[in-house]
């Protein structure tokens, strides 16, 4: 009787439970790889966390869509002050809330016309502290609205520090810019206008304009 020796090397078989977060994270970037829409992901729940939603008939096991692009998180505080103030003068629809047993909001996440915005309090003791803790912020965020002129009235009615009031640019929107009471420095524009590149350079004095990663050199 001949023996396959690949039999005397045959091992029997242990299925193998995962770890639970890898797989999840592992799902994420494969539903982000394949940028398919309708794929969810379910993440596993958090401690010494009390959970929220906007819709009190949504389930809090129904798993959410995985971000499929640069989400902006930022540390504001009081964050409950912050969500309302964004609700009030962006018109922020709020998805989740995680509020810790000390009161603090680990992590929120707010809609504003469409775009995903997520948020906590500060967290000095991890390293997440607030614009107005470490004197200001590097980042400005960008948002296009309907109407430039109503949203700057609301952000200086809720107290913004407005740095530009609302003025037409030659690259096609009208633009203003504030600084929210959070810390947060905020651009916001409406589309007024396409030109093209060629007339946004004659209207543009002190830059170049190259596009699709040009060597500008």
């Amino acid at each position: 009787m001949t023996v396959d020796p690949f039999e005397r090397l045959r091992q029997p078989i242990e299925p193998v439970v995962p770890d639970p977060r890898f797989t999840t994270f592992l799902r994420a970037r494969l539903v982000d790889a394949l940028a398919v829409p309708t794929a969810t992901v379910k993440f596993p729940e958090r401690t010494a966390m009390t959970t929220t939603t906007a819709s009190p008939t949504t389930p809090l096991s129904e798993p959410r869509p995985a971000p499929s692009a640069i989400v902006p998180y930022v540390c504001v505080t009081p964050a409950v002050d912050a969500i309302a103030w964004y609700t009030a003068v962006f018109g922020a629809v709020e998805e989740v809330r995680y509020t810790g047993d000390d009161g603090r909001i680990g992590h929120a996440e707010l809609r504003i016309r469409g775009a995903l915005l997520t948020l906590a309090d500060e967290y000095p003791e991890e390293g997440h502290l607030s614009a107005h803790s470490l004197g200001g912020s590097p980042v400005l965020l960008q948002l296009t609205v309907d109407d430039v002129d109503a949203v700057h009235i609301l952000a200086l009615e809720h107290g913004a520090d407005v740095s530009a009031a609302p003025a037409d640019q030659p690259y096609g929107n009208r633009m203003t810019s504030f600084v929210d009471p959070f810390g947060l420095r905020w651009l916001v524009q409406t589309v007024i206008a396409v030109p093209t590149t060629a007339e946004i350079q004659a209207a543009v004095e002190g830059y170049t304009i190259t596009e699709g990663g040009a060597d500008a050199s």
